[in-house]
């Protein structure tokens, strides 16, 4: 059994052959109909022999997947796109400055020494973009110019060129950065602090970015508080500043130390420290004098009460009083009415005694008046004594 041969079939679909035709000659025992291959002359349209046709070196031809216009915020993270159609072919970035990159091991061209450093991802006062550290603000690669952070000097024209032996071909792409309408505004003042708010944040993806909020006092910074980039809530409340002062806040974004990126400020002045007559005011008035009215009405009838109260206790107690004279009294008189009784009971026996001792003695007194008068008068004088 013989094997099936497997390979292409170019007969009736004439070839635009010119940089291709030595790589069909080359790979001719995959073509099966070899003898009828023909190619097409794009000057002329001819019809020419794969074996008779000129050769000729392929134009090098940019690809650019998204366009030719791209349009970004300052703080992101952006690539624009350019490749060449075969490996062989060299890429050159040419920037607005026209300065070139070549992503030959993916570093850049050694700039000239009047060239900006924000261009060629030297240090940018910081050592995360170090000259050590593979990552760079600005990179070039086979396939894309790589920012790390946009800068508002990013704009401008840049060109990608594919070159080929003696063949260039370029295609440029307009880069237009722009500022975001970001508005920080005073939300609240106080005497001692103020709340400020802004209506959106940048869209940063770079580790190398910092959010601050500066507080500056006659045109110098004082203090600067760092923010969380990642933060959802776009506010935040400046504390421990002067009553009556005037000071700027600024929201400012910071690639490294000394590059800012974006800045928006507001200026606003505290307020003047609480005095109690300050806070006067009708409503505060008002609302005072019906305090105090409560205050007042209750102390009144707390005093009638405990008036009222004392009142009826001393009038319980003269009650109490009145009945135990009452009862003091009864009880006295039968105490009398009983020793009354006693001594009425020993009466008779007394006075019997006493009767029976006058008789006695007056019978005494008769015999003795009769017989001595002068007894009898010491009798009595006695008795009576």
């Amino acid at each position: 059994m013989q094997a099936t041969k497997v390979g292409v079939l170019l007969a009736g679909n004439p070839l635009q052959c010119g940089c291709i035709r030595q790589e069909l000659v080359n790979n001719q025992g995959k073509i099966l109909d070899i003898a009828m291959a023909r190619c097409k002359d794009d000057k002329d349209a001819s019809i020419w022999p794969l074996s008779n046709a000129p050769s000729d070196s392929c134009r090098p031809e940019p690809i650019i997947p998204f366009g030719t216009s791209v349009v970004a915020s300052v703080g992101a993270t952006l690539s624009i796109f350019c490749a060449a159609k075969t490996y062989s072919n060299q890429l050159i970035w040419t920037l607005p400055d026209k300065e070139q990159m070549m992503p030959k091991r993916e570093q850049l061209i050694a700039p000239p020494t009047d060239s900006p450093d924000h261009l060629y991802g030297r240090p940018v006062t910081t050592g995360d973009y170090s000259s050590s550290n593979s990552v760079q603000r600005l990179n070039a690669t086979a396939e894309q110019l790589r920012f790390d952070v946009l800068l508002p000097v990013d704009s401008g024209t840049y060109q990608c060129a594919i070159k080929q032996d003696k063949h260039v071909s370029h295609r440029t792409i307009n880069l237009t950065v722009y500022r975001p309408a970001i508005i920080i505004y005073p939300l609240e003042i106080g005497s001692h602090y103020v709340t400020v708010a802004w209506n959106a944040s940048l869209s940063i993806s770079s580790a190398h970015v910092r959010a601050y909020i500066y507080v500056k006092e006659n045109g110098v910074a004082n203090r600067a508080i760092m923010l969380s980039i990642g933060n959802p809530w776009y506010s935040y409340n400046v504390m421990r500043l002067r009553p009556d002062s005037n000071y700027t806040l600024c929201l400012t974004y910071m690639l490294g130390v000394n590059e800012t990126i974006f800045e928006t400020c507001t200026d606003v002045t505290t307020q003047a420290p609480l005095t109690l007559l300050s806070t006067l005011n009708l409503s505060v008035l008002f609302t005072l004098l019906i305090f105090a009215g409560l205050i007042a009405l209750v102390c009144t009838a707390r005093c009638l009460h405990r008036r009222f109260y004392i009142w009826q206790e001393e009038k319980y107690r003269s009650r109490m009083n009145q009945s135990i004279s009452g009862q003091s009294f009864l009880s006295s008189n039968d105490s009398v009415a009983s020793r009354s009784i006693t001594y009425e009971n020993n009466l008779p026996m007394s006075m019997s005694n006493y009767s029976n001792a006058s008789s006695l003695a007056s019978s005494r007194c008769t015999t003795g008046r009769r017989s001595h008068r002068p007894s009898r008068d010491l009798s009595i004088r006695d008795m009576a004594l």
